[in-house]
């Protein structure tokens, strides 16, 4: 199983029980995940890590640290965003891109500035 793949079932373990304990679980599987998936080599891969990890990183930001989570959050959704700019990736999957931009606005709205 991959940190990706162990980061998604951490994820949804918090659905379950240990909300915090899972997703921060979960955020540490999709950072080891990214030592291994960068955007030159595997872009696909980088941009779903990333939105994975930002999107935890909001759950958890419910719970604590709310500003530092949602900017952290706000990082990685930008992150995944780069990585689908390519000409190849933001025709194959433009859905996930426009998915992520309508997150990052949302998630811009709720920090406090």
């Amino acid at each position: 199983m991959t940190q990706m793949d162990l980061g998604v079932s951490f994820k949804k373990l918090s659905n379950a029980k240990d909300k915090k304990e899972n997703l921060l679980n979960a955020i540490e599987c999709y950072n080891n995940a990214l030592k291994v998936y960068n955007i030159n080599e595997f872009p696909h891969e980088y941009a779903v890590t990333q939105k994975n990890f930002g999107i935890s990183c909001e759950e958890l930001s419910y719970m604590c640290n709310k500003n530092e989570n949602l900017a952290k959050a706000i990082d990685c959704l930008e992150e995944a965003s780069r990585a689908y700019k390519t000409d190849e990736f933001r025709t194959k999957y433009d859905n996930e891109y426009n998915e992520i931009q309508r997150k990052l606005k949302e998630l811009k709205d709720k920090i406090e500035k």
